[in-house]
């Protein structure tokens, strides 16, 4: 039994050799490659790891890897690396690692800003998405880059739009739906006005079809509607669109 412990002790410490190792030195040079299909993998890679292993993301990592590849010369590592970002900002439990990402939401939406209103849509939509994981967390400093994501509502991308949508529903629209707990309370006329203008935007922009991006769209859009069903005691105004 004894030898059993010792030998299951040995393969630990053996794994977080490995561990380190990748933290260390595999992915501080891999983030060199001149192959863009392997900074895609890396980054991809990298998220998985630091949510399972978060105790070994460290200020260095953050600073000299993670954060520098948001500047990837090519489009297709950057779309990886804000996705990496949005999965390691919203699904970071540890508090620590936690703490140490969010010491960091300057540089992270200095960055993903830079791709906001960027014509590859699979680009500009992760960099929206990013933006919105920082408004969740609070950490999202108002900018003109963050104020024109709303006109991202009308851009010919579908992507695009979806993202844009999360973006302006988390940030306009979720904190009201979360304090109103009155059924007789009755919000202001501009709030409905805006929520119609969105919904109308998704119901006539929105391209329709069984697609698994409009099925998620139509997803969010029953939630949107659900959401604002306890707003019933609020007339829709006959014509918002001339307001």
């Amino acid at each position: 039994m004894q030898k059993n412990w010792r030998e299951i002790a040995r393969m630990l410490e053996l794994l977080l050799q490995l561990f380190t190792q990748y933290s260390v030195v595999f992915l501080h040079r891999r983030i060199c490659d001149i192959e863009p299909d392997i900074r895609c993998l890396l980054y991809t890679a990298t998220a998985t790891f630091y949510l399972r292993f978060p105790s070994l993301l460290t200020s260095s990592v953050v600073e000299d890897v993670l954060l520098p590849s948001l500047c990837d010369p090519e489009c297709g590592p950057v779309v990886q690396s804000l996705q990496m970002w949005q999965r390691l900002l919203r699904d970071t439990e540890d508090a620590k690692a936690r703490e140490l990402l969010l010491r960091h939401c300057d540089g992270i939406q200095t960055a993903a800003s830079a791709y906001v209103g960027a014509g590859d849509g699979k680009l500009c939509a992760s960099a929206v998405r990013v933006c919105c994981e920082l408004l969740l967390l609070d950490s999202l400093r108002e900018t003109e880059c963050v104020s024109g994501i709303s006109q991202l509502l009308w851009d010919a991308d579908p992507d695009v739009q979806y993202a844009a949508t999360l973006f302006v529903y988390e940030d306009s629209f979720s904190p009201k739906v979360q304090n109103v707990t009155d059924i007789n309370e009755n919000p202001s006329q501009n709030d409905w006005i805006e929520f119609s203008k969105l919904l109308h935007t998704c119901d006539t922009e929105w391209p329709q079809g069984t697609t698994p991006q409009a099925l998620q769209r139509q997803k969010l859009s029953d939630t949107l509607v659900t959401n604002f069903a306890r707003y019933t005691n609020l007339a829709t105004p006959h014509d918002w669109q001339s307001c």
